[in-house]
């Protein structure tokens, strides 16, 4: 039979409160980097877009001359995921903190490598391209990235730039980067991830970008409007005791995706992966 039901209420608690702590400091790198929407209710979400107008003068006295912008939108649909843990003994797990702990990052962290690779995923579907695979990294390509935002008249502020570890150690080795000079502070909330802010891009190392083969990676520069991700339940934690098993099933769950809403704030960028770093 189960442990003592104090017992076992306790640690539902307790347990829950460290998957969403753990969820929320060593789980998705990306979910701040991104337009967010909460508490979706239904199989899916909309996420609305409001076109650019101008400014205009008028006369003194004279009528105004009224914009309709244009009003639009993507919908995403939600997906289910979960994190599925079996425990033999939950008094030793229940009275052990560091196997706790170790439990509930496990399930959250699982959970945040998926919502990063959801935004990963709509990032990729990005027509915006720089580069050919046939170089690693450069400032010409870098600028190219850059400047194609700008020509979109995408905002400086809230640029973000995700890399594949040997890219973002390539774009570090370059004089105009690595010196603090050129480079500004980071958001709090990236204090301790290897990030630097550079050119108005906040640039963050990350291992779950994809290969286009052995030899060549894809890395993305964004605006923080210009992807959502969609959620319809936040991380949360359901313990139940299993009589055939004699084990307690600890499900960590979310439900949400990403998607695209602005297709010109997002730009993928191709590059060799594996040239040779300068000493």
């Amino acid at each position: 039979m189960p442990p003592d039901n104090t017992i076992d209420q306790s640690f539902v608690k307790e347990y829950e409160t460290e998957v969403k702590v753990a969820y929320q400091r060593e789980g998705s790198l990306l979910g701040n980097t991104i337009r967010t929407k909460k508490n979706v209710k239904g199989s899916s979400a909309r996420f609305q877009k409001y076109g650019q107008i101008t400014a205009v003068q008028k006369t003194r006295n004279g009528d105004l001359n009224f914009q309709n912008p244009d009003h639009s939108y993507v919908d995403v649909n939600l997906e289910d995921w979960y994190a599925p843990i079996q425990v033999d003994d939950l008094d030793e797990l229940a009275t052990n903190n560091d196997e706790r702990q170790l439990a509930a990052s496990a399930g959250a962290m699982a959970l945040g490598r998926e919502q990063d690779q959801m935004i990963i995923d709509a990032a990729a579907t990005t027509a915006n391209v720089v580069g050919d695979y046939s170089s690693g990294v450069t400032l010409a390509l870098i600028s190219q990235g850059t400047e194609m935002l700008d020509n979109f008249k995408v905002p400086s502020k809230d640029r973000f730039g995700i890399l594949r570890p040997h890219a973002f150690n390539e774009l570090r080795n370059l004089s105009k980067v690595s010196s603090r000079d050129y480079t500004g502070d980071l958001m709090p909330w990236l204090k301790g991830e290897e990030s630097f802010y550079w050119n108005f891009v906040t640039w963050i190392k990350h291992s779950g970008l994809p290969l286009a083969d052995t030899d060549n990676g894809d890395s993305f520069l964004y605006h923080k409007s210009a992807i959502g991700f969609a959620s319809g339940k936040d991380v949360s934690t359901r313990i139940d005791w299993d009589t055939r098993a004699q084990a307690h099933n600890i499900v960590s769950t979310m439900k949400g995706n990403a998607v695209v809403i602005e297709g010109n704030g997002v730009v993928k960028l191709k590059f060799d992966d594996d040239t040779p770093l300068a000493a």
